[in-house]
């Protein structure tokens, strides 16, 4: 769907009436319903259950199966009809213009999929990222969410040299190191270091890839003030230093912290 200056309502709904259908007979879920939604408003359906609240919602995302079926009265999104619109139209709209939160936490991924490719699909189609991109994207969303299982997630462990100065590493999940900080006078300088980390290790950016004297190959990581954060191992290829910047970047949003200074 073309992107417009439209100034009139988000959303219409005139007079619906939907039905789904059986073998025997039609039977009536929504009947003569309206409502205009204004841009920044928000509308809440309150009713009983079975009054057909999830109904109205679904003709809205013009996902009623095969069973289901608007028989009167129309929807409009942004001043088009929706039921007017091609699959592909409205292909490009759902997930990124009108999407549906279901209330029931249990349907919302689909069991024969695996987790990181339902979170591939929208960034995919939505936003033209490449899987790697997504798949990366998809790493940082469930590591914010607490959820540490996924792909081997990576940790920061912070230490204390005999100097009385602080350093971190940031490990993968395979507890290879891939990221080392400088040196630290105070441990709370070194943990905003890990927060500048977490905050920048996503913007591919933010890395400064170089090459040693011998050949070899490394990467540092830079805040938006152009000061270095940590930088990586030596790399024999610069194709091994772009998967260690790869994963920094699926690594370094993770919130978990091992402190090793007492050790």
């Amino acid at each position: 769907m073309p992107k417009t200056d439209y100034d009139g309502p988000i959303l219409e709904i005139n007079n619906l009436s939907i039905s789904f259908f059986t073998r025997l007979r039609e039977i009536p879920a929504v009947m003569d319903f309206s409502v205009s939604v204004q841009p920044g408003e928000a509308v809440g359906l309150v009713g009983e259950s079975g009054c057909g609240k999830s109904t109205v919602a679904l003709g809205v995302m013009q996902d009623l199966g095969r069973n289901g079926r608007i028989v009167g009265g129309s929807i409009k999104f942004k001043g088009r009809d929706l039921s007017e619109m091609s699959a592909e139209e409205l292909r490009d709209i759902r997930g990124s213009e009108i999407a549906m939160i279901y209330q029931e936490p249990m349907a919302s991924l689909n069991p024969a999929m695996r987790i990181g490719k339902q979170l591939m699909e929208v960034p995919m189609i939505h936003a033209g990222m490449s899987e790697k991109e997504a798949y990366a994207r998809a790493l940082q969303v469930v590591h914010r969410r607490w959820i540490r299982s996924f792909s081997m997630a990576g940790w920061y462990e912070l230490s204390k040299s005999t100097d009385g100065q602080f350093r971190f590493v940031l490990k993968a999940g395979n507890a290879e190191t891939i990221l080392t900080s400088e040196l630290y006078t105070t441990r709370a300088s070194a943990e905003n270091g890990i927060a500048s980390v977490q905050k920048n290790c996503s913007d591919d950016g933010r890395y400064e890839r170089k090459e040693a004297k011998d050949g070899r190959h490394f990467f540092n990581l830079k805040a938006a003030n152009h000061q270095v954060i940590g930088t990586s191992q030596m790399y024999a290829a610069a194709a091994n230093c772009e998967k260690g910047i790869e994963s920094v970047k699926n690594n370094g949003t993770s919130d978990t912290i091992k402190d090793k200074t007492d050790s």
